[in-house]
């Protein structure tokens, strides 16, 4: 596979030089592929307070409700939703194939949070409520799944280089010998 190719030629160019160096690298892309598991917890809480408190704007008062204007159509929304489910989904897919190692989930959680907004504005969160929760568990379990497959071959592959230093150091005469 190209991009496989690709991932071991970056990583042989990027080999550690010390296996303290080899143990950094380690914990720092262990701690960044568990960055996912944080978006998908950030998203999980922000649909049970969009599930439990949803309903607020009917608690807007009326003079705001006029400024702010008219929620757009529900059947555009839901459009909409299904056009970012499925670029983003697209997106993360194209990335799979990079070597992009940075968690883009952040961003996504904003994009969700929005239509929770919205929908909720246009008093359907609770009709609509299952397709936003659904949507974002499965944009960010592929994003996280991305970035955890990618930072796990990093760690593989440092892990072998830990094994040739430790190999390569008990092969070494001591110096009391």
């Amino acid at each position: 596979m190209h991009w496989k190719r690709h991932i071991d030629e970056q990583a042989e160019q990027t080999l550690s030089r010390s296996p303290e160096e080899a143990e950094a690298r380690i914990r720092s892309y262990s701690a960044r592929a568990r960055m996912g598991q944080w978006g998908l917890f950030a998203f999980l809480v922000l649909s049970m307070v969009a599930f439990r408190f949803g309903s607020l704007f009917f608690l807007l008062p009326e003079d705001l409700r006029t400024i702010l204007g008219p929620a757009p159509p529900v059947r555009l929304m839901s459009i909409a939703l299904a056009v970012y489910a499925f670029s983003a989904l697209i997106y993360i897919l194209a990335r799979m194939m990079g070597e992009d190692r940075n968690y883009h989930g952040w961003a996504q959680l904003f994009y969700l949070a929005g239509f929770y907004i919205f929908f909720s504005y246009a008093n359907s969160l609770h009709e609509n409520f299952w397709a936003i929760l659904v949507a974002g568990l499965t944009i960010l379990g592929l994003e996280h799944f991305r970035l955890w497959s990618q930072c796990q071959e990093v760690i593989r592959r440092e892990r072998q280089i830990l094994a040739k230093f430790d190999r390569s150091s008990r092969k070494l005469p001591s110096e009391g010998d």
